[in-house]
């Protein structure tokens, strides 16, 4: 019997991070990893080769990527996703009201472990930890016989968020319960690689290691 899910509902959300020394430079990969640079807002990072590229339609500047994890639900489950939007002149309080109050309507059981605010590369941003029910669709194959059915599981999100040179960045891991320690630590590896684009001539910041 083989079982394949595919995960059917991707939830945007948002990251807290340290500050650390100027600089424009990529951070140069190591052997296992691969470079992302955004053309659009000139930020860049390092995610593991094993991870897996969502691609995505239109010009928005957003990366999403499968975290692999040995067979079960938390294969498809866990994503790695990075954000940037133009922020414009709205006021970041309204921005977090609105980001909650869409994660509620999205998902009426959700439940809040963390909403507060929280110092991101030096400057002030927001964090979301929350639960909540992840639908997922599940094919079934015996033989040549296939049957799908949906099916709901925990699922646990860490969604960080904050403004840099105009811009709302938002940084968000999702994952299967059980998985979630490992998923957040293996995002934090990749995070702490990513160096913030320098699109008005401002000096972008990187996290000290």
């Amino acid at each position: 019997m083989i079982r394949s899910i595919v995960v059917l509902c991707l939830i945007a959300v948002t990251t807290t991070f340290v500050s650390g020394a100027p600089t424009t430079q990529p951070v140069k990969p190591k052997p296992d990893e691969r470079q992302v640079l955004d053309k659009t807002f000139g930020y860049s990072f390092n995610v593991p080769k094993i991870w897996i590229h969502v691609p995505q339609p239109g010009e928005r500047s957003i990366h999403i990527y499968q975290m692999p994890a040995p067979g079960g639900y938390g294969k498809a489950a866990s994503s790695f996703i990075i954000l940037v939007e133009p922020n414009g002149d709205k006021d970041f309080e309204t921005v977090v009201d609105r980001m909650r109050e869409t994660l509620l309507k999205r998902n009426k059981e959700a439940k809040f472990e963390t909403d507060k605010a929280a110092k991101i590369l030096g400057h002030d941003g927001w964090e979301f930890v929350y639960t909540f029910k992840m639908q997922v669709s599940v094919t079934t194959t015996v033989g040549k016989k296939q049957m799908k059915e949906t099916e709901d599981f925990p699922a646990k999100v860490r969604a960080w968020m904050f403004v840099y040179n105009g811009a709302l960045h938002q940084v968000i891991v999702t994952s299967d319960q059980p998985g979630y320690p490992a998923r957040t630590a293996a995002a934090d590896r990749a995070l702490k690689t990513l160096v913030l684009g320098s699109i008005d001539d401002k000096p972008a910041t990187q996290p000290a290691e």
